[in-house]
């Protein structure tokens, strides 16, 4: 687990000593986009040929890695990026309308990743970035997202985290 952090850590640390100028910004944006797209079509693919949309314990979609923990990781990193953007392109719709779609295939790999810390990892990134760029209205619509599929995936949230509520108990006792 602390080696898949400090991978995450290690990727921001490169990335932000190559950016020396926009011109180099737009390089690194473009190669990170291009990187971005082969991995979220490939977990769609095993999500519907592989899972047959089978939204289980046991069928973790792994993408372009190993283990679906290593690729929740490396789209909890995406993610937010890919938010940032959305909500951050002003010049073409046909940009939002992309970068939407993408972030929207994204999150359904994440969320067939079956990884609670690629959950809460992707959600605290993107409310740290509705804060820190003053987005408050997405900030209470994300809010009103969790909340409503928190309801609706109740059955399955209870399941996935129902051992760690119930190890709380024991723990107590």
């Amino acid at each position: 687990s602390g080696i898949r952090i400090s991978t995450g850590y290690c990727l921001y640390l490169l990335i932000s000593q190559l950016i020396i100028d926009k011109k180099s910004m737009d390089k690194i944006f473009k190669l990170f986009l291009f990187l971005c797209i082969i991995p979220i079509l490939v977990g769609l693919y095993q999500i519907v040929f592989v899972n047959k949309f089978h939204f289980t314990l046991d069928m973790r979609v792994p993408g372009t890695f190993k283990n679906g923990q290593s690729y929740s990781q490396y789209l909890a990193i995406l993610l937010p990026f890919l938010f940032a953007r959305l909500t951050s392109v002003k010049d073409f719709m046909e940009k939002k309308v992309f970068f939407f779609i993408l972030f929207i295939m994204g999150m359904a790999n994440l969320l067939y990743s079956n990884t609670r810390v690629g959950w809460m990892a992707c959600f605290f990134s993107i409310i740290i970035y509705c804060f820190l760029s003053n987005k408050k209205r997405i900030l209470l619509a994300l809010l009103i997202l969790v909340v409503v599929l928190g309801i609706v995936l109740s059955p399955f949230i209870m399941q996935k985290f129902g051992a760690f509520f119930n190890s709380m108990r024991v723990m107590s006792e």
